[in-house]
């Protein structure tokens, strides 16, 4: 696909344990895309929610995007922004998926640091209440959160999904520019396929 006439505007959020430098975010700015991608800490919710909020209330985005643990931001903040927004491989339960982590903490990526996580930070975690108006890609792969798991979430959500031959990371950052680009010339989200 060609790209858009007007550069998009495109608020990326990075999973746990990741940043604004993310491969997924490089990438779609190295395809001429405006990416605006915090660095922010997603395993707190309530500190996260308060941030991308403002965020959205401060800049003017054309699509809001998402993996692993941001996917689940972006299924948080969706009703709070007017346009298209795409979770890839979302963690749909935190409290759940990262209760391992309070015994096996999980590493940043950036410094090698450990993550602490504790059953106060999981509490804070509000369940996911709608799929409505977010396109879902699940990698078949996904050796983190199983796409299995992915998909029996939406099924139980009457919500359709896109599926991919990738594992966890965007394999193949060209088809999510083409999502991209396609939900932002529609204007709505209506790309769901199973």
């Amino acid at each position: 696909m060609d790209r858009l006439l007007k550069p998009i505007n495109i608020l990326y959020l990075h999973g746990l344990g990741s940043s604004g430098n993310a491969t997924t975010a490089l990438g779609l700015k190295e395809l001429g895309f405006n990416v605006t991608a915090p660095t922010y800490r997603p395993e707190h919710f309530n500190e996260s929610m308060q941030e991308l909020k403002q965020l959205l209330t401060s800049q003017s985005f054309d699509c809001i995007v998402g993996t692993s643990l941001g996917a689940y931001y972006i299924l948080q903040i969706a009703g709070h922004f007017n346009g298209p927004a795409i979770a890839v491989n979302p963690c749909f339960e935190p409290k759940l998926v990262f209760n391992k982590y309070l015994t096996e903490p999980p590493i940043n990526y950036q410094d090698d640091s450990i993550i602490e996580i504790t059953p106060l930070m999981l509490e804070d975690f509000k369940a996911v209440s709608a799929l409505e108006g977010v396109e879902i890609m699940i990698g078949e792969n996904d050796e983190v959160i199983p796409a299995g798991y992915q998909k029996s979430f939406c099924q139980q959500n009457n919500k359709k999904w896109i599926s991919k031959d990738w594992g966890h990371r965007v394999a193949e950052i060209e088809v999510l520019a083409q999502l991209i680009e396609t939900t932002v010339s529609l204007g709505s989200n209506s790309l769901h396929k199973s």
